[in-house]
This record gives C-alpha cells, structure tokens and sequence, in this order.
C-alpha cells in the first residue's frame, strides 16, 4: 500500500474501533481529533502514526478484545463499516467536512472516570446518541508524549497506581510499628511517656502480632496490585 492507503486504513479502522456504532457525528469528531492532532508538533507527522501512538485510541491497545476483529474487519462488511470507509476518505481529501469539536485534539467516554487532564475543562462537544457519550476537549495543555511510558503516565499517572497506594499503606505501617519501637524504648527515660511506653510492653506479643499481620496484608496488596495491573497493561 502506498503512503494515502496506509493513512486511510489506519483512519477508517480507527474511526470504527471509537466510535459509537450508528453514532455519525461521534465518528466525524474522532476522525478530526486525528487531523488536529497533526497540527501540532511533537505528535506524529502521519495520520497512521497518530492512530496507532501507544495507548492513545485504546482500540489499539493490545488489551483490547476487538482488536483482531479490528485489523480483519472489510469495509464492505457493514453499512457502518461502509460509513467509516468513506468518511475517512473525505476527511483526508482537500475539501473534508466541517470540524464539529473545534479543534479538539482529546477525548474521552463519561463511562469511565473523568481522566486526570480532563478535571477542571469545559468539553467542546458532547456526543450522546446511543449507549455511549464522549466528551471532546480542544484545551488540552498536556505536552504531547514523546513515548508510551509519556503516554501512559498522562492516562493514569503513577502515583495513583495500585502498586504505589498498596506501598504507601505498607510503609505506614512500618511507620507506626517504627514509632511504636521508639516510644517502648524510650518510655523509661522519658516519664511523660511511661504510661504509652507501660501500655506497648504488657500488650507486646498481642502488638508484634497485629503489626506483623498488617504488614504482611500490606505487602500481598502491594504484590496484588503490580501483578494484576502488569496483566491489565497498566503499570
């Protein structure tokens, strides 16, 4: 295939894989946002290269359960199929239709929660036909990624991971099992903490006992966490 075929395949299968089925102007929006995406600098240079940057359009992602329907999928297979064909075709050629989201380059589903860049941003369009409603935003002031690891931490950034929450809580409880060991050594030197220091040493084997069982619930969240969000292609 030469350069427009690449570009029109990547496109069309794009737009299909976004799009609400039946749902025209969602897919004329996602089609732009492609488009807008060209204008700036630092995004790929090519239609292609901008559908298929890593974890952008998550019709792409390799976790995505349609994708090997989306790579063999004919445009003649369907009357929306058909549709996203030719409306790819008209968006690449000189005289494509008007941009309805006013220059939106992201977007996103209202099923899932509001992404981190979104928060805080009035959405230029909102299309709500059928089961599904995206949100199009044309202010986006987060730089474009450079790679997926970029593109991954603007999708989910990773202190919101699992994997840091689960070590966050195992550290604080070794935070408290630490003071805990402080206040029962220093309890007989200091006698404003007599009592906390009494209190730790009769209840020391009952305490060494929570505090282990809380660490070690800790530390399987943790290991949880990293397995199932590597499994999930998160982080």
């Amino acid at each position: 295939m030469n350069d427009y075929e690449l570009d029109l395949n990547a496109l069309w299968r794009t737009i299909y894989g976004e799009a609400e089925p039946g749902d025209e102007l969602d897919a004329i929006a996602i089609g732009w946002t492609v488009l807008n995406r060209l204008k700036w600098p630092n995004w790929p240079n090519t239609v292609r290269g901008v559908c298929y940057q890593p974890r952008q359009y998550s019709c792409w992602n390799s976790d995505n359960p349609r994708l090997a329907h989306l790579n063999e999928v004919s445009p003649d297979s369907t009357n929306w199929t058909r549709y996203c064909y030719e409306l790819a075709q008209q968006l690449l050629c000189d005289n494509p239709p008007p941009d309805p989201t006013n220059g939106a380059t992201h977007y996103h589903a209202t099923y899932i929660k509001t992404p981190q860049w979104a928060r805080g941003k009035t959405p230029t369009l909102e299309t709500d036909w059928g089961k599904y409603t995206h949100r199009f935003y044309n202010d986006i002031d987060t730089p474009p990624p450079r790679s997926a690891v970029q593109a991954l931490e603007q999708e989910r950034p990773i202190e919101e991971t699992r994997t840091v929450k689960a070590g966050k809580v195992g550290g604080a409880v070794s935070g408290v099992a630490v003071v805990a060991g402080a206040i029962a050594e220093a309890g007989p030197a200091m006698p404003v903490l007599k009592q906390a220091a009494d209190f730790i040493q009769s209840h020391a084997t009952l305490a060494l006992v929570l505090f282990g069982v809380a660490a070690l619930l800790a530390i399987g969240s943790m290991i949880y966490a990293r397995i199932d969000d590597r499994r999930r292609g998160l982080r």
